[in-house]
């Protein structure tokens, strides 16, 4: 898969032709079975069959990627070399095609080599994919899953509103929120499978009670609480659990950076048995939990 789609397609063939081309190289089919397989592959990545017979200028950029991707799935291959596949699209396209690709890669088994200059597409499929490994291994290790706690988390601190930056906000909502989602992500489905699991992740009071000067981290951790609630109503009925626990303030390093004078003189007189919590305290509610 090439930079440019525009620059990949023959302009003077019509997109189903395109799509089939490799298959009539190769001498595979006949002339109605490659059609019928450029169909298919054009539905598969989101382009309507009913303009199978249109041309590559009649398509928008992001279209036309997908008319490469289906070209490139056409001989079912095992391994595709993606070379700076969004640098072209727009912004909006960028994150679709990389979503639609990954999403080709589980359901095809397929293996993906990405060329790039592009840290933001490094670090999308990256951690996704650095997710998904782990899953991946701890089931091939131990022969199964079936308890996942996300609680990685990050607070950035307190921060006046207006000298906030999308930087900030996306470093925190990464972790905070994007971690759980891809933890659940990569793991409901081993648990569906086997019917049973526990999903476990840490939100926060401070999602259902937010302080002034952490924006971001309140709103990341009233994420989780509804994330946890959709997802657990969405697997209703699968035999895997979904829970998240919401800590006050607990004595940890995150918490122990706070000014002692904040701390002792705003933050423990307001919790009701007087001290932080311990990480113990916590940890017996998630085994709990998982049991």
């Amino acid at each position: 898969m090439f930079q440019d789609p525009f620059a990949s397609l023959d302009p003077r063939m019509r997109v189903v032709d395109i799509v089939a081309e490799p298959l009539r190289i190769h001498r595979i089919g006949t002339k109605t079975e490659r059609r019928t397989r450029a169909l298919e592959l054009l539905q598969s990545v989101g382009v309507d069959p009913a303009t199978a017979d249109r041309y590559p200028h009649e398509f928008s950029g992001g279209q036309r990627q997908r008319l490469g991707i289906a070209r490139a799935l056409v001989l079912s291959p095992r391994f595709i070399v993606c070379d700076e596949v969004t640098s072209a699209l727009d912004v909006s396209v960028q994150a679709k095609i990389l979503e639609l690709l990954l999403q080709l890669r589980e359901e095809r088994n397929l293996t993906l080599l990405f060329i790039t200059h592009n840290i933001g597409v490094v670090e999308y499929l990256s951690d996704e994919t650095a997710v998904k490994g782990f899953v991946d291994h701890c089931i091939k290790e131990f022969g199964g899953l079936d308890v996942v706690y996300a609680n990685a988390g990050i607070s950035g601190g307190m921060v006046p509103l207006p000298e906030q930056t999308v930087a900030y906000w996306q470093e925190i909502l990464a972790v905070n929120l994007i971690g759980p989602f891809l933890a659940i992500k990569a793991a409901s489905p081993h648990m569906i499978k086997q019917g049973k699991g526990s999903i476990i992740c840490t939100a926060s009071v401070a999602g259902l009670r937010a302080n002034a000067g952490g924006t971001p981290y309140s709103a990341s951790k009233a994420g989780v609480i509804s994330l946890v609630q959709t997802v657990a109503n969405e697997l209703y009925g699968t035999g895997v659990r979904v829970n998240a626990i919401c800590p006050g303030y607990i004595a940890t390093e995150m918490v122990k950076a706070i000014d002692e004078k904040v701390l002792n003189e705003r933050i423990i007189p307001q919790i009701p048995i007087g001290r932080l919590g311990e990480p113990e305290e916590i940890a017996r509610i998630v085994v709990f939990l998982a049991s």
